[in-house]
């Protein structure tokens, strides 16, 4: 039997239609409670994430998705406009003072102690010092509305810090305040004036008044440094009262801490400052802009 094979060519062919294809299903097509875990279909084509993310539009009745980057950040503009409106609230609260009203601390009524620890072996046989100046005055041009615009300026007289620890004797606190006054820490003859000084900060509303941290810098031993120091603020008739704390260290500013003994006994690097301020209306303050106030 003769068997014969025969090619058939078979041609493909593509057609244009001017019909478009069906499009996907859009989040309509579901029924209403119901939502679909596909991400609809768009010009940039079908992503799953990046830049180029496609998002379903808000099912009506349904509250909008929190996370989803078309509902403009909802929970964070509400979290935002609510922590503007309690400092605001804060803020109205506070004694009604003209626009960048200057302030300053009422130093018959204000604290400012600086702490200094005790270190080395034998520590133990040593005491901890709390300096107090008598000689300093602090400054502040503040507007209620505007907080962070804040400026302050506080001046030290080097010379005129006093160990005020009670248990001491006299004689062993003069030790310690020349000592302290002299070229290996303060070197106040040569360095008088110690200075904070500030022009912004940062605030938020809490309780009964604002915390926040002003970005100034401290001027010490010669020596200029960024600092940033902590505070809380509240209105205190006809003023405000300002309180917080700061640490630094002696170093920092080329200063010595004081040792003797070979180490075994003296002063910590680390010196911590406190505060509490009584701020009120130039006019009412006791002082003058220009003198140093007396700390008792």
């Amino acid at each position: 039997m003769a068997c014969s094979s025969r090619r058939t060519r078979v041609t493909l062919c593509t057609t244009t239609s001017a019909t478009p294809p069906p499009a996907r299903p859009t989040v309509e097509a579901f029924p209403a409670g119901r939502r679909s875990t596909r991400l609809r279909s768009s010009r940039i084509g079908w992503h799953g994430g990046g830049r180029n993310h496609a998002v379903e539009p808000p099912i009506p009745g349904e509250p909008p998705n929190i996370h989803d980057p078309a509902s403009g950040g909802l929970m964070k503009r509400a979290i935002t406009s609510w922590t503007q409106f309690l400092f605001f609230v804060a803020l109205s609260a506070w004694p009604r003072l003209s626009p960048c009203a200057p302030l300053q601390a009422d130093t018959s009524a204000s604290h400012l102690v600086i702490h200094a620890g005790k270190s080395g072996l034998l520590s133990a046989l040593a005491h901890d010092h709390q300096f107090i100046p008598a000689r300093w005055k602090a400054e502040v041009d503040f507007d209620p509305a505007r907080p962070q615009q804040i400026r302050v300026d506080v001046r030290i007289d080097a010379a005129t810090l006093h160990d005020h620890v009670a248990r001491l004797k006299q004689k062993i606190r003069d030790y310690v305040d020349r000592e302290a006054a002299g070229p290996e820490v303060l070197d106040a003859q040569r360095y008088p004036e110690i200075r904070f000084h500030a022009e912004s900060a940062s605030a938020r509303a809490e309780g009964d008044g604002l915390q926040g941290v002003l970005h100034g810098a401290l001027s010490l031993h010669g020596t200029t440094r960024p600092l940033d120091v902590p505070f809380h603020a509240r209105a205190d008739a006809p003023g405000y009262r300002v309180s917080g704390s700061v640490r630094f260290r002696q170093t920092d500013y080329g200063m010595t801490p004081f040792s003797r003994a070979g180490g075994s006994i003296g002063v910590d690097d680390e010196i911590r400052v406190e505060f509490d301020l009584v701020l009120v209306p130039v006019s009412g303050a006791a002082g003058s802009l220009t003198q140093l106030g007396a700390q008792p």
